[in-house]
């Protein structure tokens, strides 16, 4: 791959994600408010956890698995999480 295609990925992935994400939020904040101000205590608590629990878990499979292999069933993973949402 060229220097030139490389970075034309790049900036693609990057203008992707955020996409999705600006996308997302707005759905996000919504249910956030739905769900009420109370609840939004336990929504980050609960997100906190889980991300002290996941980025180890990420980390370890990292050290142990070719990149080849664990890059795209981590996207496949969120890729599922976003059609079933």
């Amino acid at each position: 791959m060229t220097e030139h295609a490389a970075l034309a990925c790049a900036f693609a992935y990057f203008y992707c994600l955020l996409c999705a994400y600006y996308i997302l939020r707005p759905v996000r904040d919504a249910m956030g408010v739905q769900a009420g101000a109370g609840a939004l205590r336990w929504l980050f608590t609960a997100t906190f956890l889980a991300m002290l629990a996941l980025v180890p878990l990420f980390g370890w499979l990292c050290a142990r698995l070719p990149r080849a292999r664990l890059l795209p069933a981590v996207y496949a993973f969120f890729i599922l999480n976003l059609v079933a949402f």
